[in-house]
């Protein structure tokens, strides 16, 4: 469609988006792009879990904008949630009615922030805060995976619980820049499944499973990123739209191949 009218009553369609580019500027996660990644897994599961499109944001990530689609496979990201363009809640085709309303939520390892947002003014307004800390490490180094677990179901607790977030129509989250996201262990690890990995929670973990990501350092370190060009092939979307291409294609020769053989030994056989 041309255009979208958001908020309108009946049947208004609501929206989950994050708070500005997401990057992160300050250590210990300075310019890391699992950080990055695990937030975009944290929020498809916000939106999964509020059942709102969400709006992908732009990222920055080592001097460089990037779009979401270089990230992670879109074609996956469609079979779980709707998503929107980065720009598309300042698309003047979007329309909004006068009654649509906004809301905020942020997260970090000790509080979640909820809160209304004055249309007119931008101003926070019925701020709620609730304490939501991280547990202290265990021997290993880290919390126990069950306490990280309680973490975010608290987390997506107040995204489903707080009447001034469930009744708005835009919800904008915003991560701490200090906010451990566990999940980064799931881009640490050779083997691609995540479920069982270290202190990821397990919930996210069948959704990573369930997505597709891409190799973003190989994109930056390579001749033509470091030119400031842009290729298709850096699209993720495109890439593996290409090796999924190709694998349908090598199983379609094989099943050919095996049939082939099959009827050269039965007309042997006859």
């Amino acid at each position: 469609a041309d255009s979208e009218t958001a908020g309108e009553r009946p049947g208004r369609r609501r929206y989950l988006a994050y708070s500005g580019v997401l990057t992160n500027m300050i250590p210990p996660h300075y310019q890391a792009s699992t950080w990055i990644s695990a937030a975009l897994l944290h929020l498809v599961a916000m939106a999964l879990v509020t059942d709102r499109i969400l709006v992908l944001p732009p990222v920055f990530y080592k001097d460089e904008y990037f779009a979401s689609y270089e990230w992670t496979d879109l074609q996956h990201v469609r079979r779980l949630v709707e998503w929107r363009e980065a720009s598309f809640l300042y698309n003047p085709r979007t329309q909004f009615s006068a009654d649509t309303s906004f809301a905020r939520a942020e997260f970090s390892d000790t509080h979640v922030l909820l809160a209304s947002i004055d249309a007119e003014t931008g101003g926070l307004t019925q701020v709620e805060s609730y304490a939501n800390a991280i547990p202290p490490v265990d021997e290993g180094g880290s919390p126990p995976r069950e306490k990280i677990h309680d973490h975010r179901m608290n987390m997506w607790a107040a995204l489903t619980g707080s009447a001034t977030l469930r009744d708005a129509d835009v919800v904008y989250v915003g991560f701490d820049d200090r906010f451990e996201l566990y999940e980064e262990i799931c881009w640490y690890r050779k083997n691609p499944a995540c479920q069982g990995a270290g202190q990821a929670d397990p919930t996210l973990a069948v959704l990573y499973d369930a997505l597709s990501f891409c190799e973003i350092r190989d994109g930056y370190l390579a001749k033509e990123r470091k030119e400031k060009r842009f290729k298709p092939t850096y699209d993720c979307k495109s890439r593996t739209d290409m090796f999924r291409d190709v694998r349908l294609m090598q199983k379609e020769r094989a099943e050919k191949k095996a049939e082939e053989r099959k009827a050269e030994k039965e007309g042997l056989g006859g």
